[in-house]
């Protein structure tokens, strides 16, 4: 009898898996039309908890998209400019002499757009080489910053 109820509790979680899905790439389709497949690839890699990498000629929407995903499941969204004159710290953030109320001077860390539960990255690759010391150390880690401490990034949705 436990396995009926098993089964039954299996079928509907994947129902609901099935309604969640559909209800996102609905509300993406109201912005994205014609890329169904790229849509359900981003899909995929989201819920899986994966990463995408979207290439393309200028124009096609990927940013777009990836603003739009964001937004259908409110989730934070920033974009990186990869440029000559970038650095580190544009993309991690920095630690900033804040004062406290009584008067002392302490050091706060300013998270940038890296913190963000999705990002669009940006530019011309030459410019990455400089900068790949800033990004999370590996995707499942999900912790970020230059030298130690490194700080946790979003608790879902990265």
């Amino acid at each position: 009898m436990s396995d009926f109820s098993a089964n039954d509790t299996m079928e509907a979680r994947a129902e609901e898996f099935r309604s969640a899905y559909k209800r996102v790439k609905d509300e993406i389709g109201k912005v994205i039309v014609g890329h169904d497949e790229i849509v359900h690839g981003v899909l995929t890699c989201l819920f899986v908890g994966g990463h995408a990498l979207l290439e393309g000629v200028p124009g096609l929407g990927k940013t777009l998209l990836v603003r739009t995903l964001a937004d259908a499941v409110s989730l934070d969204f920033n974009r990186i400019q990869f440029t000559p004159d970038l650095m580190p710290a544009d993309i991690i953030g920095t630690n900033v002499v804040m004062e406290t109320p009584d008067g002392r001077r302490v050091f706060e860390f300013q998270r940038g757009p890296l913190f963000s539960h999705s990002e669009s990255r940006k530019g011309d690759l030459a410019f990455w080489h400089g900068h790949h010391q800033a990004l999370p150390d590996r995707p499942d880690q999900r912790r970020v910053g230059p030298g130690r401490p490194r700080h946790p990034g979003p608790e879902e949705g990265w």
